[in-house]
């Protein structure tokens, strides 16, 4: 259970320390404690989430009503895209969000390629594409560098972008032909920057010299003991009030 929630099926964690997660009917946004602060059940039958940390949007795939939702971090609804009917879609899904070209990613039963739905939201930004070597793909996570790992064929694949932009395996990055774990999520660095907080009046990045220094300055030279910057007679001088036996 998380908090007073007992019924969570996925969840994802977000920039602003919230963990974000559904039980089926409802979407729920909950302090790192667990205590529920928004929810809505405006999207109908959710299947699986993301968040995306370029936006500070939570995507929301619904196998069976065929939609994506994108919700802000109260939960209000922002936009929906329906699948098109031409897309095969049933059973379970899942859903990334793209770590470097803000598209929405995901892959369900019914379908033996990958969708992607570009950041306008639009008919015209979706599409699918397959991959040479990976068939029936049932989980999906996106990692640094824009790559995006899947779960099909038993393991984990890893997937990049050439050149030209195809996707391909990648079989030089971490984890690539990972034994499948099931489902596949990754954690990454982030920061808690927030523009909408951070970028107003009350706060501002403060500068190397407004720093308070702490502790003594030491040169790099390990030589200048009183660390003027240069080795001289004074050091000497220190060197030799110091000679003899030293405390162990």
């Amino acid at each position: 259970p998380v908090g007073s929630l007992t019924g969570l099926r996925r969840i994802a964690s977000g920039r602003d320390g919230r963990i974000y997660g559904h039980d089926g009917s409802t979407v729920y946004a909950l302090s790192a404690s667990g205590a529920v602060q928004a929810s809505t059940a405006r999207v109908a039958a959710p299947t699986a989430l993301a968040y995306d940390d370029l936006t500070d949007r939570v995507f929301v795939l619904s196998v069976g009503s065929r939609r994506l939702t994108r919700l802000t971090t109260d939960l209000a609804i922002e936009a929906s895209f329906d699948v098109p009917s031409s897309m095969p879609m049933s059973g379970d899904g899942s859903v990334a969000a793209g770590t470097e070209d803000g598209a929405a990613y995901f892959v369900t039963d019914a379908a033996s390629g990958i969708c992607r739905l570009g950041p306008g939201w639009a008919t015209a930004d979706f599409s699918m594409f397959a991959v040479q070597g990976v068939t029936a793909p049932r989980s999906i996570t996106a990692a640094e560098g824009g790559r995006l790992y899947v779960t099909a064929q038993g393991t984990a694949r890893a997937l990049a972008t050439d050149t030209s932009g195809r996707w391909s395996q990648d079989a030089t990055a971490p984890f690539h032909l990972m034994m499948d774990p099931g489902r596949i999520a990754f954690t990454r660095s982030r920061t808690n920057y927030v523009a909408a907080i951070h970028g107003t009046v009350g706060w501002r990045e403060l500068r190397p010299n407004e720093l308070t220094p702490i502790g003594v300055a030491r040169a790099d030279c390990v030589a200048d003991l009183d660390s003027s910057g240069r080795v001289d007679g004074a050091d000497l001088g220190i060197l030799l009030g110091n000679w003899g036996a030293c405390a162990r």
